[in-house]
């Protein structure tokens, strides 16, 4: 049944991406191996909300996502689509499609989220993708595709949730930097 819904999940983010192109069946080879995540940036305003913002440094806990040619990630964060933190965490497992939209480089991260009790999709633009300290940037177009997309398939007021949380999103960026 779980890869029943992940299935369903790639369909619909797949279908998502067909005006930008097909996700690649074979990554770069600059995406596989080991990020650690160096610090995280975020910053998000909503409707009736003060903006926030946050910088932190967290070089020293030891947070990473692996890449593999198989289309598989591990980390060892705690990815969440309903608040996107990046904590130490057990081992988190998914898969991963790299595309590109344009010019972009970008990589949808799915995964089962346990708060939200189903498969999820983020997506990040990776910029500097040929380096050593590549970045997953998302900012307010590719978060509210994620919340959305990420929407279909769930409990109705989950859904519900989702889609008017991300009604109320004025602008917001997050960037993972990284170093392989």
């Amino acid at each position: 049944m779980k890869r029943f819904k992940l299935g369903l999940l790639f369909l619909t983010l797949s279908y998502a991406f067909v005006t930008c192109t097909t996700p690649s069946e074979t990554p770069p080879a600059t995406i596989i191996g080991k990020w650690n995540i160096l610090s995280v940036d975020s910053n998000i305003s909503e409707i009736s909300a003060a903006p926030q913002s946050s910088s932190k440094n967290i070089s020293k806990d030891s947070i990473f996502i692996q890449f593999y040619s198989t289309l598989d990630f591990a980390t060892n964060s705690d990815l969440s689509l309903s608040k996107l933190q990046i904590s130490p965490s057990f081992t988190k497992t998914g898969t991963y499609q790299f595309f590109k939209d344009g010019q972009e480089d970008k990589i949808v991260l799915i995964f089962y989220d346990d708060e939200l009790q189903g498969d999820v999709g983020l997506i990040f633009q990776i910029k500097n993708i040929n380096s050593n300290n590549p970045v997953l940037y998302m900012d307010t177009q590719d978060y509210i595709q994620s919340l959305t997309e990420s929407a279909n398939e769930k409990e109705f007021t989950i859904e519900q949730s989702l889609i008017n949380f991300s009604n109320r999103i004025n602008s917001a960026s997050f960037s993972l930097n990284c170093q392989k």
